[in-house]
């Protein structure tokens, strides 16, 4: 594929793609030609508020979810996007990304496996310059086994119920999920619908897991040094624990080398860990 492709009909295919069989069959896509839109990077930063002038690393996934919803929609792909359940993603950045060139990018299955909960696999997304992969995701998925309803274990109880102050951070609406659907192109109607939602077993929509990200990924930004601002090379972590349903207050946590996106009851939501490299 030369270029990436639209992401709006490939919407219309995920709303009423079924599901064929349950063995996913090696796959991947090549571009060739992939640029960044640097003034809608800046409608990104502006959106969450973020002044680093690093490349902001989780929107190389903003900008390439067209690739994977065009993965996701293939009739050879065993895949039904509705449902499907983002449970983590990690990003790094190996060197400096200059957002005016021109890049190629490869997103590839890269591992699968059957779990209690389902079938677990993960995409690995790769921007490469001049044949050197400058920057990676990799993202895992769940396809849920709805007939099974797993219980959360003790120990992520007890995880949860680590010591540290949580701070009030404002709240999120529907309204504030139908702004970043519009900026992210991300019209999924379990994040938009309070009808829809619930046929997918939430009583109300859901935020969006990345939009929960740029929320931390701003507060790791207005921690980071003015020594770190000159580093480009990091590494992002995330776990997608709970959804967080709209609409709803939302706490912030900071503790050791960990940021958090708590709910009402101040249940955990996102955890990210982020770390910077060498220069």
């Amino acid at each position: 594929m030369s270029t990436l492709p639209d992401y709006r009909p490939l919407l219309c295919k995920a709303l009423f793609k079924g599901r064929k069989g349950n063995e996913l069959k090696p796959f991947s896509l090549s571009i060739e030609h992939f640029s960044f839109q640097c003034d809608h990077i800046a409608m990104y930063r502006h959106f969450f508020n973020i002044r680093d002038k690093n490349f902001p690393l989780p929107y190389l996934f903003v900008a390439t979810q067209a690739a994977q919803l065009y993965l996701f929609t293939h009739p050879d792909i065993a895949i039904r996007p509705l449902g499907l359940v983002h449970t983590g993603i990690e990003l790094d950045c190996f060197e400096y990304i200059d957002e005016t060139l021109e890049f190629s990018f490869n997103l590839a299955l890269s591992a699968q496996s059957d779990t209690e909960r389902g079938k677990a696999f993960e995409l690995t997304g790769s921007l490469l310059f001049e044949n050197n992969v400058i920057a990676q995701y990799r993202s895992q998925y769940l396809i849920p086994n709805r007939n099974k309803k797993i219980k959360r274990s003790s120990t992520q109880e007890q995880e949860e119920a680590k010591s540290g102050k949580d701070l009030n951070w404002g709240s999120i609406s529907v309204n504030d999920a139908r702004r970043y659907a519009k900026l992210s192109k991300d019209y999924n109607p379990i994040h938009l619908s309070h009808v829809l939602s619930r046929l997918f077993g939430f009583k109300q929509p859901i935020a969006h897991g990345m939009y929960m990200v740029g929320k931390l990924y701003e507060k790791a930004t207005v921690k980071t040094t003015e020594r770190d601002k000159a580093n480009s090379n990091q590494h992002l972590k995330v776990a997608f624990c709970r959804p967080l349903l709209l609409p709803s207050p939302m706490y912030f946590r900071d503790q050791n080398d960990s940021l958090s996106l708590l709910n009402q009851k101040q249940k955990l939501c996102v955890e990210m860990t982020i770390r910077k490299g060498e220069s």
